[in-house]
């Protein structure tokens, strides 16, 4: 027993060690990683010694991408400053705008919306920034996207808007302004569901009694 823990404990700090070897080797992981963890010396000392500002990792993603994840402004001005692809999309299809959004960052969204990234860019699945905003209750962030022209009633596979993705997630304040701003409430998924369905199935009553007052059948 005591010789099995010994070899998974050997085998586990191989499998750090090599993870952590080959991001310290390879340039674009080394990159995107300074980006992720807000590293700006490391950030400025890689492009002064050549390295790509939208290099890639094996998922398509860039640096612009990871600072905007997490939330490092200087890190995403830096970039954009370099020339970065405010518009580049993973092989999932997310963009930095996306990113952000998702995670309610609302500086970097209004950064990257100043530098002309595409307010209504779809990931593979049909998703947008709205949606991906809406679905974790940032409110500000919803605001600032339909400011911006976001399609409130777009739909992502299977026909969820991001009016659905607030109601079913409970985030009342969120359905608060989507509506406000016109939102369809009575959209059908591919499976028959509306907003109000999804409120009730999730067991949020203040949001379906928002929704009832709004229209939804």
């Amino acid at each position: 027993m005591r010789r099995i823990l010994y070899v998974g404990v050997a085998l586990l700090a191989f499998t750090i060690g090599a993870v952590v070897h080959h991001v310290l080797i390879n340039a674009p992981y080394r990159f995107q990683f300074a980006a992720l963890t807000g590293d700006l010396a490391t950030i400025e000392a890689m492009l002064a010694d050549g390295t790509s500002v939208d290099a890639r990792n094996d998922l398509g993603e860039t640096a612009l991408m990871e600072a905007a994840v997490e939330g490092h402004i200087v890190i995403v001005n830096k970039l954009l400053a370099a020339g970065a692809d405010v518009n580049a999309q993973s092989d999932a299809g997310f963009t930095p705008l996306m990113r952000a959004a998702a995670n309610g960052h609302l500086e970097i969204v209004q950064t990257l919306l100043r530098a002309g990234a595409k307010v209504d860019s779809r990931a593979l699945g049909g998703q947008t920034a709205l949606m991906a905003a809406a679905s974790q209750g940032h409110k500000e962030t919803v605001e600032n996207l339909l400011a911006a022209g976001a399609d409130i009633n777009a739909q992502q596979q299977p026909g969820i808007t991001a009016l659905m993705w607030a109601a079913q997630s409970g985030q009342l304040d969120t359905v608060n302004v989507l509506l406000a701003q016109g939102a369809n409430v009575n959209i059908r998924r591919a499976d028959g569901l509306t907003a109000l369905g999804l409120a009730q199935s999730m067991s949020h009553p203040l949001v379906a009694q928002k929704l009832r007052e709004a229209g939804a059948r």
